[in-house]
């Protein structure tokens, strides 16, 4: 809760703590259930290295929003994104949280831009 507390502050993002917070509170149990994964898999000594292999691949790699948008294909790469990376749903997730919690009328000078909600909200 203080990481993300701080985070939140620092960043400063356009939607309330209540449309960030969910996400990161939900990439937290699957970190942690992927962290006792790996703990009880692997010899002590292995699972920092481990581990931070794991969440730079899972996170860093796989979870990149654009890295999503090329591997969401519907195909086999999809696939495996979906099984491997535990923040890929966040990318989806937190837009949506966004959509539904700002208000859109800021927008209406960019028609392009309202076109693209228009598609997504749909």
């Amino acid at each position: 809760f203080l990481l993300t507390s701080v985070y939140f502050l620092i960043r400063q993002p356009v939607v309330s703590f209540l449309v960030f917070f969910p996400p990161f509170l939900l990439v937290t149990a699957a970190a942690s259930g992927l962290g006792y994964m790996i703990s009880t898999t692997f010899p002590p000594k292995h699972g920092p290295f481990i581990t931070a292999i794991v969440i730079f691949v899972s996170c860093g790699l796989l979870g990149h929003p654009l890295r999503v948008e090329t591997m969401a294909d519907g195909k086999t790469l999809e696939v495996v994104l979906d099984t491997l990376s535990i923040t890929r749903w966040t990318v989806g997730y937190y837009y949506l949280n966004f959509l539904a919690d700002t208000d859109l009328s800021i927008f209406s000078s960019d028609p392009e831009a309202m076109e693209l909600i228009a598609g997504i909200e749909n």
